[in-house]
C-alpha cells in the first residue's frame, strides 16, 4: 500500500496570525485538514472580483 506524502504547513502570515489567535482552530484546519463548510456567496463574489481583477491588470501590464 503506497504511503501518502503528508506536506508540511505553510508558515505564512495567516497561518501565524490564526495560530496565535485560535490555536486549537489552526489544528483543525492546518495540520488535521478537517473540511470547512460552504462558502458564503459574498465571499465567492468577492475573490471572483480579485481574480478578474488581478487577470486584466497582469493583463495590461504586458501590453495586451
Amino acid at each position: 500500500m503506497p504511503q501518502q506524502q503528508q506536506s508540511k504547513p505553510a508558515l505564512s502570515y495567516s497561518a501565524i496570525a490564526q495560530f496565535l489567535r485560535c490555536p486549537r482552530q489552526y489544528w483543525y484546519q492546518r495540520i488535521a485538514r478537517v473540511p470547512t463548510g460552504p462558502k458564503s456567496s459574498a465571499l465567492v463574489e468577492g475573490s471572483v472580483g480579485h481574480s478578474t481583477l488581478e487577470y486584466v491588470l497582469r493583463a495590461k501590464m504586458k501590453g495586451k
